[in-house]
């Protein structure tokens, strides 16, 4: 269990970080005028990317996520270290009496289950067997390799990227009890992207005058 708690800090790093991008980038798929705009002012700064450097940070936050390597921080080495029903009961019987409340354990049995489910899932995700020809054709800056990388929509890296995050979320609440944070983080920030967006001409009119 030590283990699975240590793995799911770590992760949550990113998630936590690439959520709250995921927002902004769901908030500007939305857009058809893909355009870069790069305000200095001090009345809205901001960077809006236009359609491959989103898939380009889609690829490699899965690749760096779904990595085969041996002793990388990925939720393959999270599901390997999936913590038995008695230690998730041992884990929270020394929570309760920590904070000093007692509450059922039978949620945190059934989100093991979930959590099983769902990385399954994960691994029979088409486009996760596509990441290491996106990334190499990525990290080749986008040069045509002589053999024809794998496709993949931008949808498709979403859904992938979504069930990642919901993945890492459901080890945080094995962990912690906590539930739906990349969710609520990704909606802030979806939200604050739209208003930005909408803003744009406005503080390009006040900043001519």
């Amino acid at each position: 269990m030590d283990e699975f708690a240590d793995l799911y800090e770590k992760l949550h790093k990113q998630c936590s970080y690439y959520s709250r991008h995921l927002g902004h980038l769901k908030a500007l798929i939305e857009n058809d005028d893909w355009m870069r705009v790069v305000d200095g002012s001090m009345s809205g700064r901001a960077l809006l990317l236009g359609n491959s450097e989103i898939t380009n940070a889609l690829i490699l936050f899965n690749t760096r996520m779904l990595d085969t390597g041996r002793d990388t921080i990925t939720v393959r080495r999270l599901a390997k270290n999936v913590p038995t029903e008695q230690d998730i009961k041992r884990h929270h019987a020394a929570r309760m009496i920590e904070i000093g409340i007692e509450y059922p354990l039978d949620r945190y049995f059934l989100a093991r289950k979930h959590f099983i489910a769902a990385y399954r899932e994960l691994r029979g995700n088409s486009t996760n067997s596509k990441l290491r020809s996106l990334r190499d054709y990525t990290l080749a800056h986008n040069i045509e390799p002589e053999a024809e990388p794998e496709r993949a929509t931008l949808n498709d890296l979403l859904e992938l990227t979504d069930a990642v995050t919901n993945l890492v979320d459901l080890a945080g609440y094995i962990v912690t009890s906590s539930r739906g944070f990349y969710r609520d983080l990704s909606g802030r920030s979806e939200r604050e992207t739209r208003m930005l967006y909408a803003a744009l001409p406005t503080l390009a009119a006040i900043e001519s005058e």
